[in-house]
């Protein structure tokens, strides 16, 4: 595990004891390691909240570990949890012991897995757009033709009233040509009755008139 151990008692406090494996995490020789500072691989993009909360934790004499971002010397970002640690003699703190776990890959794994979520959650939100979009077509082709529907069960219901009231008319329209016609008819016979032994030849015609009239009425009636 690369590790270090800084001296809080000297100013800056230097790193005063680096191993091997950390000089494989950071690219850095020995010498160019000691004296510094264990904030040696912060870069543009480590958080600067991570070296606050470190520094508060130790001068609380409290342990601490932090997921950062670090560069190492050619530059190339590496994600580690970080552990720093106070080192107490005789009830005061001697020395930051400070760990490294690189979880560069682990890191890059959980960013594929979370673009890939954000991927997955952007075509769920296209498509459930779309199905919201064909919902809303769906509902509006619905609603087209329940008042298709409704303007036919109206017009389905005037033409019923429509054939009423035809039937109605025609029943009224018949049955007062009936009445027209008996009234023609009955005109005629009294007509008939009166020219009784006068005038054969209006007596016949008035007589051919009420056949002709009785006929029609019972054409009609038909």
């Amino acid at each position: 595990m690369p590790m270090l151990i800084a001296d809080p008692t000297l100013p800056d406090i230097p790193i005063v004891f680096t191993n091997a494996a950390f000089t494989r995490l950071s690219g850095y020789a020995r010498e160019q390691i000691l004296g510094k500072s264990y904030h040696l691989l912060s870069g543009s993009g480590t958080d600067p909240a991570v070296a606050r909360a470190i520094g508060l934790a130790l001068r609380a004499g409290e342990p601490i570990v932090r997921q950062v971002r670090l560069y190492r010397r050619d530059g190339k970002p590496l994600w580690v949890l970080q552990h720093v640690a106070p080192v107490f003699e005789e009830d005061r703190i001697r020395h930051h012991f400070v760990s490294f776990v690189d979880i560069t890959e682990r890191k890059a794994a959980e960013d594929g897995l979370r673009q890939l979520n954000e991927e997955l959650d952007h075509r769920v939100s296209v498509r459930t757009g779309r199905l919201d979009e064909l919902n809303r077509q769906l509902a509006a082709e619905v609603e087209r033709r329940t008042e298709v529907e409704r303007v036919l069960r109206n017009t389905l219901a005037d033409k019923d009233v429509l054939l009423r009231d035809k039937d109605n008319l025609m029943k009224e329209v018949n049955h007062r040509v009936k009445n027209t016609l008996q009234m023609a008819s009955s005109f005629l016979r009294i007509q008939l009755d009166l020219t009784h032994g006068r005038e054969p030849a209006v007596q016949k015609a008035l007589h051919s008139a009420v056949e002709r009239l009785d006929r029609m009425a019972e054409i009609h009636e038909k």
